[in-house]
């Protein structure tokens, strides 16, 4: 859980700071910026779970060789994959501008928004390295390395965010070259940590290509993850691009709820990621025990949270924003974003089980109904209902993830 929600704290330290600043463009700016490098990036978080998911298998049963094939693959695949967005980078931001302000661009805040997503994407490297080193030190039950490097990342983040927004004047350009810069610093640090406790890693030559087997089976997963965790990143990227429509004090409003929202998964996130490194690295006899007593432990926590985030409403929008529009905005709806956990939570702790059980089939399948046929049309259907009909939509969303992941998990779990 602290490793996880040091992640979402980047995203909420720039919010606060940019919040703040006279004027909603450049959170705004930054929000939109955001979610489209999450649907570029943070798509590729599959890199972590499918690692969770197949190095905890091969710390059960002690497969040494296959351990090394497994890590050297991974860092190939996410090198391979950061120089090609690195390539694109001048295309992509071109692009993002377009997608996410679409027939709303407005020069108001697409200047700003370019030039975010411009400098965002040099930081693929490190985002990407990072999601395959934190996957790694789960799969091994050694979330505190990632705890010490997450840790890192948060620290440098705000520190450079005051100094190039605050100091500078930087701005949503200062807030994007703190996040590559914090990004980088978390990587080295992982690397320095992974070395240490993981000697053997590095001693292995980075130009053998693994066996075909485990090829196979690493890019079986990684396909299905990948367009699992594309439609979730590109569901969030729709809610932007429709709230780009109604106004940039609205755009901003919502980038703070997102904010929330994201705090909240990361968070509870942690109990999935514990789930799954639990039941992926365990055999079948004790499966059960642990899916109960996981379940019970995630929902007991999630109850007592969304209790005491009530207690912080009335505070809440003064810490994040200054802007009287974007603080009705915010009072409209926070109660209902406070208690949102109580409806994700099962789908946050069912992916934890699908990825122990490498049923990745079963969460693909149930992002692709959920984001295509689920919040899509109700975002269009409620359209005129404005943001609450946007917000209406993304309660369905989050609903429908557990209703259709169940039966689909229970029917692949079946053949593991």
């Amino acid at each position: 859980m602290l490793a996880n929600i040091s992640v979402p704290l980047l995203g909420m330290i720039d919010a606060m700071i940019l919040g703040h600043l006279g004027s909603p463009v450049y959170l705004a700016s930054v929000a939109v910026g955001a979610s489209f490098v999450a649907l570029v990036l943070t798509s590729c978080n599959f890199l972590r779970m499918s690692t969770t998911a197949l190095a905890s298998r091969q710390v059960e049963n002690k497969r040494a060789s296959e351990s090394l094939d497994l890590f050297r693959s991974s860092v190939q695949f996410a090198l391979l994959i950061s120089v090609l967005v690195i390539l694109l980078s001048p295309w992509l931001a071109d692009l993002g501008t377009q997608l996410m302000l679409g027939k709303d661009k407005t020069s108001e805040i697409d200047s700003y928004l370019h030039e975010y997503l411009q400098i965002r994407f040099l930081s693929a490297p490190f985002t990407l390295l990072n999601f395959m080193l934190v996957g790694w030190a789960i799969a091994w039950q050694k979330p505190t390395l990632a705890v010490i490097s997450l840790t890192v990342t948060a620290l440098v983040n705000i520190l450079l965010d005051v100094i190039f927004i605050m100091g500078f004047g930087w701005n949503s350009a200062g807030a994007a070259l703190a996040s590559v810069l914090a990004e980088a610093v978390s990587t080295l640090t992982s690397l320095v940590i992974f070395s240490r406790y993981f000697p053997f890693l590095f001693k292995q030559s980075w130009f053998t290509l693994p066996k075909s087997s485990l090829l196979w089976s690493f890019l079986a997963i990684n396909r299905d993850l990948f367009i699992r965790t594309l439609s979730l990143s590109f569901s969030f990227a729709f809610f932007n691009h429709m709230s780009a429509g109604l106004g940039v004090a609205t755009v901003a409003a919502n980038a703070i709820l997102l904010q929330l929202v994201a705090f909240q998964s990361y968070l509870l996130d942690g109990f999935a990621n514990a789930t799954e490194a639990l039941v992926g690295g365990e055999s079948k006899k004790y499966r059960q025990h642990i899916l109960v007593q996981s379940f019970g432990m995630t929902f007991l926590f999630t109850l007592g949270f969304s209790l005491l985030s009530l207690v912080m409403i009335p505070w809440l929008p003064g810490w994040f924003t200054d802007q009287v529009a974007v603080q009705s905005i915010i009072k409209d709806l926070l109660l209902f974003v406070l208690l949102l956990p109580l409806i994700s939570v099962f789908s946050y702790w069912l992916d934890g089980v699908a990825v122990g059980l490498q049923a990745s089939r079963a969460m693909r399948n149930s992002l692709l109904i959920s984001t295509f046929g689920i919040f899509m049309p109700l975002c269009f259907l409620l359209k005129s209902w404005h943001n609450a009909g946007l917000w209406a939509a993304f309660f369905a969303f989050l609903l429908a993830r557990s209703l259709t992941l169940a039966p689909l998990l229970w029917f692949e779990s079946k053949r593991v």
